[in-house]
């Protein structure tokens, strides 16, 4: 999409029912996650088209589709974190390669997931367990879990001036 315009300038087929995407800092990355793939495609949002595939294991395929969901590129653009249901947990990955730098095991099925604008941590919903997962990102560890109620889903992350 061109935003000057709102002219739509180009489309890239997907194959299922997309969710949720992340565009690494640099421009070059586009990460969206489909309903039934564990995982992530990648996106060369140049050329348009899907350039790779990212899988993390077996889906549950539920009716809802127990896979991947939230997904976020960190702040400072090295590391992609994919929100996992079916193994309860954000699962750490290079942008540079893909490789699977480590797991944070959060709360049954997360859902969304937000940076704080510094980066130091990360925000997870779990629908499943009715809580958000506060993770450092820095050690990929939980420091809080906090209950929210019945199955949050979206939630947007920002730091307010003088909390603690």
């Amino acid at each position: 999409m061109d935003v000057a315009s709102w002219e739509v300038t180009g489309a890239t087929p997907l194959f299922t029912w997309p969710r949720v995407l992340a565009q690494t800092t640099d421009g070059k990355k586009i990460y969206q996650t489909i309903r039934w793939l564990n995982g992530a495609l990648v996106i060369d949002p140049e050329k348009k088209q899907v350039v790779d595939r990212i899988a993390l294991g077996e889906s549950k395929f539920a009716s809802e589709g127990k896979d991947a969901h939230g997904i976020a590129v960190t702040p400072d653009g090295r590391e992609l974190w994919i929100a996992t249901q079916t193994t309860d947990d954000a699962t750490v990955l290079s942008t540079a390669d893909h490789r699977v730098l480590g797991k944070v095991q959060v709360g049954r099925d997360p859902n969304w997931l937000e940076f704080t604008p510094d980066g130091k941590l990360a925000v997870l919903s779990n629908t499943g367990s009715g809580d958000v997962s506060i993770v450092d990102v820095a050690m990929r560890k939980v420091i809080r879990t906090v209950k929210v109620g019945k199955a949050p889903k979206r939630l947007t992350v920002g730091l307010v001036e003088g909390a603690p």
